[in-house]
């Protein structure tokens, strides 16, 4: 992967550059284009967390934290230890929230092996618009633990992880009216499914030996709850609905909107997802040469790294200014509802 990497620290020390005027203290944040970088420099953090899924049982992650600062220096840190953490500023004190409610918050999930800041890009670019952006590194499931099977109740960990990395941000000393009463999540690949199970997609009952095979009766009841109400809007990239683990009508379910992300070059099913979602309100962009590592760590041939990452970002931006912040403005709401067209090579449909 050290490929990847070279061709996405490269774009993340470009968008650096284009952010070096910090601070919005006196403009309006929803006035600041959605198509480019916040005012914003980007600090970096990461802590251990521990908590029991199940009592007595300790689980350990390590959450991934970006968010705004107008430093123009910090520490080098790096993601899972292994890939330098460009164009953040680790440690660098915070800025004040720009946003009269708090901070609003973006939660992300990882791919299989792979580590919290694999979308760093994304969670980079909402963290420059005055978001905290927040990612745990899924243990059992990480790049650096090389795990071939993951332990059963895996993707109830996943989603727990991710309720945790939230929940702590409100222990933070040094940011003051940080609101977790809402947020925005995606998710990568195997992390789609993270993001349909705290959307509130319930499980398939007849199917438990598939997505928590020889699961104790404890470890299945963790699944029964894992929807969180506090998602107001839910962006899956590079993955679909497992209808082994959700049935055919385990999305019913989700009431938040959705935005699902794909590329051409990455067949994942996601027309015949498309095709199965009347029952949501549900938008799909796919883009033209877009392979599954663009929604990540870029390196993809057919599609410029830049260029995939702009218009990601974009698109999940709008929409969690739409959804969480009110901006009902032309140019927000347009690209939502597809009348404004971010690039020639986003397929734009909804539901």
């Amino acid at each position: 992967m050290k490929w990847i990497f070279t061709l996405a620290l490269v774009v993340a020390c470009n968008k650096a550059d284009e952010a070096t005027d910090s601070g919005g203290d006196t403009e309006d944040p929803l006035s600041w284009a959605v198509d480019a970088p916040g005012p914003y420099n980007v600090g970096f953090q990461l802590w251990p967390l521990t908590y029991e899924p199940i009592p007595g049982e300790p689980r350990t992650i390590v959450v991934n934290f970006w968010y705004p600062t107008d430093e123009t220096e910090g520490d080098e840190l790096k993601y899972a230890d292994i890939a330098p953490a460009v164009g953040t500023l680790g440690n660098a004190a915070p800025a004040a929230s720009a946003h009269t409610d708090g901070y609003p918050v973006l939660a992300y999930s990882h791919g299989d092996r792979a580590y919290g800041g694999t979308s760093f890009d994304l969670m980079i670019w909402f963290a420059s618009h005055g978001w905290l952006a927040v990612a745990p590194d899924h243990t059992d499931n990480l790049l650096i633990e090389n795990v071939d099977h993951s332990p059963p109740a895996h993707f109830a960990h996943r989603a727990l992880d991710v309720i945790q990395s939230v929940d702590s941000l409100s222990t933070l000393d040094d940011f003051d009216g940080v609101d977790t009463s809402s947020w925005l999540l995606s998710g990568h690949s195997r992390g789609a499914t993270t993001v349909w199970t705290l959307a509130g997609a319930t499980y398939d009952p007849t199917s438990t030996d598939t997505w928590c095979p020889g699961c104790s009766d404890t470890e299945i009841a963790l699944f029964s709850s894992l929807g969180d109400d506090r998602v107001v809007g839910a962006i899956p990239m590079a993955g679909t609905i497992r209808r082994s683990y959700f049935g055919a009508g385990g999305h019913q379910s989700v009431s938040a909107p959705v935005l699902a992300m794909t590329g051409t070059v990455d067949q994942v099913g996601q027309q015949e997802q498309f095709d199965e979602m009347d029952a949501v309100d549900f938008t799909w962009i796919d883009l033209e040469g877009g392979c599954h590592q663009t929604f990540a760590l870029g390196g993809c041939g057919t599609l410029d790294v830049a260029d995939g990452y702009r218009m990601i970002d974009t698109y999940a931006l709008a929409m969690g200014r739409h959804l969480m912040l009110g901006d009902d403005s032309d140019n927000t709401v347009g690209i939502l509802d597809g009348s404004i067209e971010v690039d020639s090579r986003v397929s734009y449909q909804q539901k």
